[in-house]
């Protein structure tokens, strides 16, 4: 699978098994991304996923069309999903256990035990603070809204498919995912990046940064953002007539995995 498709620089140094996972996590972010395409939002589709198990934990698409809320990205909706569903089984798995102890506890029956133990194998296991552990996978390059999110969060690592050249926060316009930003341009002084370099001249990692990996499964990621912007969209406040635009399927390669120009149809 990986042998047919345009990977990215990041993925020379790494093994077939490492470069299947990402693309399979990369898919799974291109189907919420479809799914978008097909209830009308702009299609941008993302996983969380937990690395030391190789398993999705939560997935979102952007929403802000159905919802009327421009917050509502992929990134937001994944979060919201992962930190709602923990906490509903952090309820649930409490009370369950407050009821269970109540009936058992000191009349020596094993079964409150079990009970017990039940209960705590069903406990919250993503929390907040459970961001720094997880990675994210996303078709575009999060907006600096998002960028600005992941690096609040902590998040541990981001892989995209495509740069935003108008709204990226991770290299496209800003990278907010290094000192939140502060080292892009003027905002610092020439004494305080120096002030934050390691001997070998690299910016010190601080609070909040994240790693970023950008071109995976880059060509879908922007394909499927052309059939967006090639159909009608009827909510939009003057619907422009599109029947004359013609879906472009050709994608130019990647010179740089920052390169300008990926969002663009």
């Amino acid at each position: 699978m990986s042998s047919q498709i345009n990977l990215p620089p990041d993925a020379k140094s790494m093994t077939q098994d490492e470069i299947d996972t990402h693309m399979f996590f990369m898919r799974e972010a291109l189907a919420m991304a479809n799914l978008a395409l097909n209830t009308n939002e702009t299609p941008v589709g993302c996983v969380l996923v937990d690395p030391v198990l190789k398993k999705v934990v939560a997935r979102g698409m952007n929403a802000t069309n159905r919802s009327y809320n421009g917050t509502r990205h992929a990134e937001f909706i994944a979060i919201d999903e992962l930190l709602s569903s923990s906490s509903k089984v952090c309820s649930g798995g409490a009370n369950e256990y407050r009821g269970g102890k109540r009936k058992r506890e000191g009349d020596g029956n094993e079964d409150y035990h079990k009970e017990r133990d039940k209960v705590e194998n069903n406990r919250c296991i993503y929390g907040p603070e459970d961001m720094r552990k997880l990675d994210l996978y996303v078709t575009i390059e999060p907006c600096i809204m998002c960028a600005s999110l992941l690096q609040q969060f902590g998040i541990r690592k981001v892989w995209y498919g495509a740069v935003n050249d108008k709204f990226g926060g991770n290299g496209g316009v800003l990278n907010l995912h290094i000192g939140n930003g502060k080292f892009d341009g003027n905002e610092a002084t020439k004494e305080e990046k120096e002030e934050k370099k390691d001997n070998e001249g690299i910016i010190e990692k601080q609070e909040g940064d994240y790693e970023v990996s950008g071109g995976w499964l880059r060509e879908e990621a922007i394909v499927i953002l052309r059939r967006f912007y090639v159909q009608e969209n009827e909510r939009a406040p003057e619907p422009r007539n599109k029947k004359e635009r013609v879906l472009k399927l050709e994608v130019e390669p990647m010179i740089d995995p920052r390169a300008k120009g990926d969002e663009s149809g």
